[in-house]
């Protein structure tokens, strides 16, 4: 993997891991830039998951990653498909991007219907 790679890999974990833990505040704390607020992510992505009869969003899964730009781009960007209870697809998207400022990086995150 690669530098920018592996940095976003690590906080989508984490993201993934505050989803599932259901700590939203956590979530928008981890990122720079959220275009999603607390409650926001209560009632669009937990309530999506439960409209779709699940509970807990599924904690991180290689294979669920639907998209990355080249390391080159800028800003790097990473897709991911969120699924829960052990596998099941729900249909939203985590939008991670990641911007290079001199010797610091921004982080946007966005979660999208699929």
């Amino acid at each position: 993997m690669t530098e920018k790679r592996d940095f976003a890999i690590s906080l989508l974990k984490q993201i993934l891991t505050a989803l599932h833990e259901k700590r939203f505040a956590d979530v928008v704390n981890l990122v720079d830039e959220c275009t999603l607020s607390v409650d926001d992510i209560i009632e669009f992505v937990q309530g999506t998951v439960e409209l779709n009869e699940f509970d807990t969003i599924d904690e991180y899964r290689e294979k669920n990653i639907a998209y990355t730009t080249d390391e080159d781009d800028e800003p790097f960007q990473i897709d991911y498909y969120i699924e829960a209870d052990g596998g099941n697809d729900v249909p939203l998207i985590i939008q991670l991007k990641i911007e290079s400022q001199g010797d610091s990086r921004r982080t946007i995150l966005d979660i999208v219907p699929n």
